[in-house]
């Protein structure tokens, strides 16, 4: 979905695989329905000179839960081509089946694919908003504020469905209804996974509802939830911390008490957590004036690249592209280097994955620091990404080639001859992920590397970076344009 995805608010505990209720699984299961006896096949069988919404009334109305659930996967396609006549009988039908109280086994999988269809039609715009008011929300909200004991994949998929819906829902409707179920639900009393959904929801409010309203309503107890008891909550709530931001805006003293409180996770004894507060600090980096940027947000990144704790590792690596252009906006050059330093020791981690992530952001890196930079301190390392043991490195490199190539080019950096035995390393890799991620650009990439200067002939300067002692930093930009730090003259 798209504050999150299916299953999303709910941590790790649920370990809940959405794509087991998508579609596409349930076509697959119909296909693999074998019937036993022409007897079976007559009871199931409906006359064939229904209409397709006619026919799906009786399959609802039987007692057989497959032929139920044959309505759920056409139930999209339904939508789209008799819209007003399936809302008005195929959807009322639904979601009363899907609101029963303490489902058996195969009543709840048809909660389960009912709800993941209605979040799918509702994502892509199919169901007017009439009926998700009517329809859709209620069942939404008695399957999230009745199911005990918690049903934690049923409240998932029922969860993705209301974040869905709360867009096209009224805000009369979203403040009568919606608001003080999640109040309720946030209450410490509650369940774990009643706060998460709480959480959950409160970020979703926030981009529809007012920043007054959220202030005078449920602002104090979602900063509450930030120092919950369980880490499942305050993870969801760090996510949710950046719509809220976003809402509230520069109004004291709200914006310092959430701000405080984003801190605060980044510091959190789970990894979870502090992974959940990185992201939503990273994310309002483009939001926040330059002055909260500089004294609040870049002081948490300066001091979590200072440290680089081993659980914070991967998670910095895979958002480092979107952190490190603001970081050379911002700040000073020998600033600057703590996070390109930051890079250059991840990029070398022994968690293929970090290596990885750090492949993946390399033209970023490049468009920041330069070619003189680049060629001094990352082109060694470059040329380690790609003969890296794990192939989904050599990947990224590989396709970060015909992008990188040009920039060389353009900036004149004489590393023509290690280029090319990149490419020939690629050519020859076992994995066919890597040569076609090569061979997809392999023409530009090759006309860009031939205007390429010439490489040092020394070998003492071939690779300049194997002249650095271990874990020094670089010399400080000298431009504050990376563009001018990058022509090699």
């Amino acid at each position: 979905g798209s504050f999150g995805g299916v299953g999303g608010a709910f941590g790790g505990s649920a370990g809940f695989d959405s794509s087991a209720f998508s579609s596409a699984s349930l076509g697959e299961k119909f296909q693999n329905l074998s019937l036993k006896s022409n007897e079976e096949l007559e009871k199931l069988s409906v006359k064939e000179s229904l209409s397709d919404v006619d026919r799906a009334l009786v399959l609802l109305a039987s007692a057989n839960w497959m032929q139920r659930l044959s309505v759920i996967s056409t139930l999209l396609s339904m939508f789209k081509e008799n819209k007003k006549e399936a809302c008005e009988k195929i959807l009322p039908r639904i979601t009363h089946i899907s609101s029963k109280s303490k489902p058996d086994k195969e009543e709840r999988e048809f909660q389960m694919h009912a709800g993941s269809a209605l979040a799918e039609s509702i994502e892509q715009g199919i169901i007017p908003s009439k009926y998700i008011v009517e329809m859709v929300l209620p069942a939404a909200i008695k399957i999230l504020k009745t199911t005990q004991p918690p049903d934690e994949p049923l409240m998932a998929v029922w969860l993705d469905t209301l974040v869905l819906s709360i867009p096209h829902i009224p805000v009369d409707v979203l403040k009568e209804k919606v608001m003080p179920m999640a109040i309720a639900m946030g209450d410490l009393a509650q369940p774990v996974p009643a706060r998460v959904i709480c959480s959950k929801i409160f970020g979703t409010l926030a981009t529809v509802l007012d920043a007054p309203t959220i202030q005078s309503t449920y602002f104090k107890q979602a900063m509450g939830l930030c120092q919950d008891t369980d880490y499942e909550v305050r993870s969801q709530m760090a996510t949710q911390l950046e719509l809220l931001a976003r809402r509230i805006g520069p109004s004291e003293p709200y914006k310092s008490t959430l701000l405080q409180e984003l801190a605060e996770l980044l510091e959190d004894e789970e990894p979870v957590a502090k992974r959940s507060a990185l992201k939503s600090v990273v994310a309002l980096m483009s939001f926040y004036e330059p002055q909260t940027r500089m004294e609040k947000l870049m002081s948490l990144m300066k001091t979590l690249c200072k440290s680089s704790p081993e659980p914070m590792v991967l998670a910095l690596a895979q958002i480092f592209g979107e952190l490190f252009p603001r970081v050379c906006e911002d700040l000073e050059d020998d600033e600057v280097m703590l996070f390109f330093q930051c890079y250059r020791t991840m990029s070398r981690h022994r968690q293929a994955e970090v290596r990885e992530a750090c492949a993946g952001n390399i033209i970023t890196v490049y468009n920041c620091i330069g070619g003189k930079r680049f060629m001094t301190h990352m082109q060694e390392q470059y040329e380690a990404f790609s003969r890296d043991e794990q192939w989904s490195v050599r990947r990224n490199v590989a396709t970060s080639l015909h992008e990188l190539a040009p920039l060389l080019a353009r900036d004149k950096v004489p590393v023509s001859s290690e280029m090319r035995n990149i490419v020939i390393t690629l050519l020859r890799d076992s994995k066919i992920e890597v040569k076609a991620a090569l061979v997809a650009h392999l023409d530009d990439t090759l006309t860009s590397i031939t205007s390429l200067p010439s490489s040092p002939s020394s070998s003492s300067t071939l690779h300049p970076a194997s002249q650095q002692q271990p874990g020094s930093s670089p010399p400080a930009i000298t431009s504050r344009d990376p563009r001018k730090n990058g022509v090699y003259t």
